[in-house]
């Protein structure tokens, strides 16, 4: 690398070295002792959000634009993503998201295990507690009961992060250009962190690789003749494949399934909905957050494989938290635990309801968490996710504080990192054949995903496993009058008649007959309904490209339970289509994923040992973090 070249490698490393006491707080304080507490890791040492400081760094990079000449200003929304919310831009144009991202500033790992093998102590002497008063402008004395005390991080920590470039199809000159322009932002950031105006907070903030005075060099040699160069346009979306990938699949093609495990690197945020300022999260990762990675890896080795992935023949299955090694399914909705009692911790704790519920115990449902497979005469091991929240705050420009106007404060709710997800990639034999050999190692890699996935959150490693054919197997018949049981181990979605999504039983049993007896229409008035337990969810999503919201969409929960009799004969080879091919809608998203006849759902489990070493879980959900 040349001196006048200010390029740098991506993920590029930062380094923050903090000149005078800081502190960056985490919103809230500890009653009785300290007013307002710094902000944590996981490992409960202070840290710097990444929200934090890539808002210290995009007010830097506003300050140094505004002084360049007007061809620079297209950058800044380039590297750092536009604010709709703001006002700015047109009304209709798309918002364009971040090149950027910047990850948490933390303490080195050499340091964080030093801490963590001597104990609480030497942890807490990075911090320390100072008084304060809030002073009487009008008498220049201290107000009555405003004393307060606020912890503060000390001097001398030098901190790390990551710096991430995401515009792939960058030219080298643009490359060069957005590198000058962060470096030199970088150089601007003087302060961060709560009163950095009277003395607190005070950093030097540097990118390995280049310094400073490299990119204000290639800027200056930029502001004219040769301009600077505009940025690279909006990723473009995929190209259809030939039309020889086309046609359906035949019916007899099997599946090659591939397991893989996300491991979360941070908090991943999958928002399900908003209450207030908080954006409640999803505890699983949909298979629509995944299939764009995976699509854009297989196009790479084979460019008919977008047909394919819209075709059906590639699907994703929600990643849900590990349980004994495996995937965690969606606890049954006809399970109901024993009140007072230690549920599936115990003998007896747990009911099914489709098997009878016990005269006179008070009983509660089981609404949420996952299970794992149950084992003979035992029930299954049931876990709930575990959930973490976190406050942020938007500050207003002009009065440097956070405003109603801008945002404000708000809160994500997030799956916690502590967990290992799981699920699985399949694809279709005939496409699996013409992948190059270890295609499925490809897959693999460090990915963003979720809400907020700039910044502090979506961090995950995919790992995948060696793949496997799948035994489709075989079924048994049910004859007229018999019954069988439908679990959705994911969301279903189905439409009626009018061609709406529908999340009604009447529905699915109908979208069922269309699939059982795909050659009689009429054939779904022979499925009757003897028993439901179900939940619906409601899906809201947005839309980058038209900058609009997508229709909301009504789904039938993961872990729903029916149990149907049937007045007309079902085949054997229509139930093992439907077990492996499923059910419904967007199944490349991993909708529609059923399982028929569950053995350990069709009996008793009042005299099923619990699984070892199970502890007590509330079935209402997982741990929320303070």
């Amino acid at each position: 690398m040349s001196r006048t070249d200010p390029t740098f490698e991506s993920p590029a490393r930062l380094r923050v070295e903090m000149t005078s006491d800081w502190h960056v707080g985490a919103g809230v304080g500890r009653p009785g002792d300290v007013d307002r507490l710094v902000a944590r890791d996981r490992d409960g040492l202070p840290f710097v959000p990444g929200k934090t400081l890539t808002g210290m760094v995009r007010d830097a990079a506003e300050r140094l634009v505004a002084a360049l000449p007007p061809a620079w200003a297209p950058w800044l929304d380039h590297l750092f993503g536009s604010q709709p919310a703001r006002g700015e831009g047109p009304p209709s144009g798309a918002p364009r998201p971040a090149a950027v991202s910047i990850r948490a500033a933390r303490y080195p790992e050499s340091l964080r295990r030093s801490l963590a093998a001597r104990g609480v102590e030497e942890r807490d002497a990075l911090t320390f507690v100072r008084p304060g008063v809030a002073i009487d402008a009008a008498t220049d004395a201290a107000r009555g009961k405003q004393f307060r005390t606020v912890e503060y991080a000390r001097r001398g920590s030098v901190l790390h992060a990551t710096l991430t470039f995401r515009d792939l199809d960058a030219t080298p000159i643009q490359r060069a250009a957005a590198s000058a322009l962060v470096v030199a932002s970088l150089r601007l950031v003087e302060r961060l962190g709560g009163r950095r105006r009277r003395g607190g907070g005070r950093c030097s903030v540097t990118v390995s690789g280049v310094d400073a005075a490299t990119a204000i060099d290639w800027i200056e040699a930029h502001l004219d003749s040769p301009p600077a160069p505009p940025p690279p346009p909006a990723s473009a979306p995929l190209s259809s494949a030939a039309p020889d990938a086309s046609a359906p699949p035949p019916a007899d093609d099997p599946w090659v399934d591939v397991p893989f495990v996300l491991e979360l690197e941070l908090p991943v945020a999958i928002p399900v909905r908003r209450v207030g300022n908080v954006t409640e999260t999803l505890d699983f990762v949909p298979g629509t957050y995944l299939l764009p990675h995976l699509t854009r890896v297989l196009a790479a080795l084979d460019p008919h494989a977008p047909t394919h992935v819209r075709r059906g023949d590639v699907r994703v299955s929600p990643a849900t938290i590990e349980i004994d090694g495996t995937p965690g399914a969606p606890a049954p909705r006809c399970l109901a635990v024993v009140k007072e009692s230690a549920g599936f911790a115990a003998r007896g704790g747990v009911v099914n309801r489709l098997a009878g519920a016990p005269f006179g115990e008070p009983l509660k449902a089981v609404r949420g968490g996952f299970v794992g497979a149950a084992a003979p005469d035992r029930l299954p091991r049931h876990e709930a996710t575990a959930v973490t929240t976190r406050t942020h705050n938007v500050v207003e420009d002009r009065a440097q504080r956070p405003n109603a106007e801008v945002g404000g404060v708000y809160t994500y709710e997030a799956i916690s990192d502590r967990h290992r997800l799981r699920g699985t990639i399949s694809v279709r034999g005939a496409l699996a054949d013409r992948l190059p050999d270890g295609w499925w190692e490809r897959i693999g890699g460090r990915l963003a995903v979720g809400g907020s996935e700039k910044d502090d959150y979506g961090a995950v490693r995919l790992r995948p496993e060696r793949p496997r054919h799948r035994d489709v197997g075989s079924a048994s018949d049910i004859e007229e009058g018999g019954t069988f049981v439908v679990w959705l181990r994911s969301d279903l979605l189905v439409r009626n008649d009018r061609l709406v999504y529908d999340a009604t039983v009447d529905a699915v049993r109908h979208a069922l007959g269309r699939v059982l007896w795909a050659d009689v229409p009429e054939a779904a008035g022979d499925l009757i309904v003897e028993e439901a337990y179900v939940e619906t969810r409601r899906l809201d999503s947005w839309h980058r490209r038209w900058n609009r919201p997508r229709p909301s969409i009504l789904a039938m929960a993961g872990g729903s339970v029916i149990r149907f009799r049937t007045e007309r004969r079902i085949p054997g080879a229509a139930l093992a289509s439907l077990r492996h091919e499923g059910l419904g809608e967007r199944r490349a998203e991993g909708y529609g994923a059923v399982e028929i006849d569950p053995p350990w759902l069709l009996g008793d489990l009042d005299g099923r040992d619990p699984a070892p070493d199970a502890e007590s879980v509330d079935a209402e959900g997982g741990e929320t973090a303070p």
